[in-house]
């Protein structure tokens, strides 16, 4: 006889929905459109930004790090988006009935979605790293400069990058589990990153700091000197992605579905 044990069940009831989440993903136009469109904004990003640097400081490593900061932090943002479009493009097109009734555990349903946001995060972070290196070393060689690639300004933020998009794609499966309207969960992200977080990191820094964007910021190994330095930053991120899974599988098993 088979004793089939409770973490082995578990594993399995989790893999479902999983690879179903996985191939929803893939075959979404929304999914590969943000994924180029985070690509576009981050050569863009970089470009604008070391342009503004005169050919003479190129090599410096604030230089540097401001190219990894600009190019990375837009990888950041696109991840999370791409999150939150994976978890409310369930309840938009009445998937969630179905994914309900192949899983009725709402725990594990919500646990293999915040695992696929991570994956989808960690695919960002990957492509943001090899877009970050390669506009900022072809800059450099078109201006006359070189870009040491083996260096910590260019070591840290990418590490940062893996694990802050991994952690922000989970946070959007979390945030759009939340909310459920992918257009308001959509423009209440942008809103909250683009407008709160920085209205409070100029305003009260001892306070903005600790709010989660802004810690993201930190893991890239920001050259802000009012963000937390990169571990601390990390940690805190990681606080943020437990509440907001908390907050959802709150709301998810109170929704009324």
């Amino acid at each position: 006889m088979t004793v089939v044990v409770g973490p082995t069940t578990t594993v399995e009831r989790i893999r479902r929905p999983f690879r179903a989440d996985v191939h929803n993903v893939r075959s979404t136009p929304t999914a590969k459109a943000l994924l180029a469109g985070s690509v576009v904004m981050a050569v863009a990003s970089c470009v604008a930004n070391l342009s503004t640097v005169a050919d003479s400081e190129l090599s410096s490593v604030a230089t540097i790090e401001l190219a990894m900061h600009s190019s990375t932090v837009t990888t950041l943002i696109f991840s999370l988006i791409a999150g939150v479009v994976s978890s409310t493009a369930d309840f938009r097109f009445g998937r969630i009935d179905q994914l309900l009734l192949s899983e009725p555990n709402r725990a594990v349903l919500l646990a293999a979605k915040v695992m696929v946001g991570a994956v989808v995060g960690v695919v960002y972070g990957v492509i943001g790293s090899m877009v970050a290196v390669a506009t900022t070393a072809s800059y450099f060689v078109a201006n006359g400069a070189s870009l040491d690639v083996g260096s910590n300004a260019v070591i840290h933020p990418l590490i940062g990058l893996l694990l802050g998009t991994a952690m922000f794609g989970a946070v959007g499966v979390s945030v759009g589990t939340v909310v459920q309207s992918q257009p308001a969960a959509i423009a209440g992200s942008l809103a909250w990153l683009f407008i709160v977080e920085p209205t409070a990191l100029l305003g009260l820094p001892d306070v903005g700091r600790w709010l989660p964007g802004v810690s993201g910021l930190a893991l890239t190994a920001s050259p802000n000197p009012d963000l937390l330095d990169q571990i601390p930053g990390g940690i805190l991120l990681v606080c943020w992605f437990v509440f907001s899974l908390a907050v959802a599988l709150m709301r998810f098993r109170r929704s009324d579905f």
